[in-house]
């Protein structure tokens, strides 16, 4: 029985993304060393190593108090040298491991990527690679040791290549057992390859998000609509459930089910979790895409105003798959009235906002929650009045040709022309309008 999958290799390669991933497609808790907590020790090297041998024993007690739990975990590691594989793995048999491999990137690439990591401090690797710039002649792994990685210590282990286009299995036992997740690093390493700048994005997302956290929550009017929020409340009361808050941000939606139920939040922003904390019992670094969470664990899901980040046909097969078989979603957001609003508030989006990926209709959203399972129960329509600031923030933006009110000025006459009900108008400092909100419940039916 496998009770430990690692992703191995050196830093900066594309584990993190694969390892996260691998979390939600096959149901495991994800755990990167990265941020194992450690004695601050010195750059020296007797230090750094020292510190990281600290990570790994930490690792390897976390590793244990969740295996006792009938837990399986994988885990994100920059090992790439078998006696802290060994540390890592201490008390458990060869063939309860599956290691796998990533390919080293050429040290120029490496490089770069250490000097981005160490610049970003909200970044849980911003550490660990200003410790590896400042030792990078003692940390640089040996090829052909690093090609022998966890043999004679794992049972299965598993090679991908710096490009992500090959997966091979380097030994297994019985190499049948490694099927379910060979096919999983192959969907992977596919969506990768098919969106190649993903990784670019998200932590572009994650920027985003970490400069917002501090006055987020009275940010814009929906964030703390007393009306919107009594939508999320379930009817009736849930109690002694579990509940998933997804693109949970400060923790709003979810903590009027702290009483009397376990809240867990997840979301991509550090310092977004940072504020959600002190209102949930669990905050968990990482995205709706991939949920490092096992099958059939929750009661109910919550997605609020985070589908325009995130791929929305793979977040409602994860909401379904660690739902309960009598489990709810609930997804409240802004939407567009009309697909020819749509249309527009695309393009106003698309400047104004650029990393949003897509603007939605009702119908659209329920499209999504049927081809995943789902079986919708009631929707709830409401309209707010939105004042979008845009020039508060336009130091971050492009400028459109012609300057920002030329631009105002063309889409409010788009606006009258076609969807008059929005009452979309300029302002000095960017734009007002009726804004479509939705709050769909739904159950999981019997796809799953």
């Amino acid at each position: 029985m496998i009770r430990l999958t690692i992703v191995a290799g050196p830093p900066v390669s594309l584990k993190s993304t694969v390892a996260a991933r691998l979390a939600g497609i096959l149901g495991l808790t994800y755990l990167p060393t990265a941020g194992m907590p450690q004695p601050q020790g010195n750059s020296v090297v007797g230090g750094f190593l020292r510190q990281r041998w600290n990570r790994y024993s930490t690792a390897n007690c976390a590793i244990h108090g969740l295996a006792d739990l009938r837990i399986p975990v994988i885990v994100d590691s920059c090992i790439s040298d078998s006696s802290f594989l060994r540390q890592l793995i201490a008390g458990f048999m060869p063939n309860e491991i599956v290691l796998i491999r990533m390919a080293r990137a050429p040290d120029p690439v490496r490089r770069m990527r250490h000097i981005d990591r160490s610049l970003s401090v909200h970044n849980i690797s911003s550490s660990p690679s200003l410790d590896v710039l400042k030792n990078a002649e003692h940390f640089a792994p040996d090829s052909r040791s690093y090609c022998n990685l966890g043999e004679g210590l794992c049972e299965t282990i598993i090679d991908i290549d710096g490009d992500l286009r090959e997966v091979r299995l380097a030994c297994a036992v019985d190499p049948s057992g490694a099927d379910g997740i060979l096919a999983a690093i192959s969907e992977v390493c596919r969506s990768v390859q098919i969106h190649p700048d993903c990784w670019e994005y998200e932590k572009a997302v994650t920027k985003h998000f970490n400069d917002l956290a501090t006055d987020y929550d009275v940010g814009t009017e929906w964030r703390c609509s007393i009306g919107l929020l009594e939508r999320l409340k379930c009817r009736p009361p849930l109690s002694g459930g579990r509940v998933l808050d997804i693109g949970t941000g400060t923790g709003l939606a979810s903590k009027s089910y702290m009483d009397t139920n376990l809240v867990v939040g997840i979301d991509p922003s550090p310092r977004m979790l940072s504020r959600a904390a002190p209102r949930l019992d669990v905050c968990v670094l990482g995205t709706g895409s991939a949920l490092p969470f096992i099958d059939r664990y929750f009661d109910l899901v919550l997605l609020r105003q985070c589908l325009h980040y995130l791929d929305p046909g793979r977040v409602f097969r994860e909401s379904a798959r660690v739902l309960k078989p009598s489990g709810r979603v609930v997804v409240s957001m802004s939407v567009a009235a009309s697909p020819e609003s749509k249309a527009l508030f695309k393009e106003y989006k698309s400047v104004t906002q650029p990393l949003r990926t897509e603007v939605f209709t009702e119908d659209l959203i329920t499209e999504f929650l049927e081809n995943s399972g789902f079986i919708v129960d009631e929707v709830h329509r409401d309209i707010l009045e939105r004042a979008d600031n845009v020039l508060s923030r336009s130091d971050e933006l492009v400028e459109p040709i012609g300057g920002w009110h030329a631009f105002f000025s063309r889409i409010e006459s788009l606006f009258r022309a076609v969807c008059p009900e929005a009452e979309f108008r300029s302002t000095e400092t960017g734009v007002c309008y009726k804004q479509q909100w939705r709050t769909i419940w739904a159950h999981r039916g019997e796809l799953y």
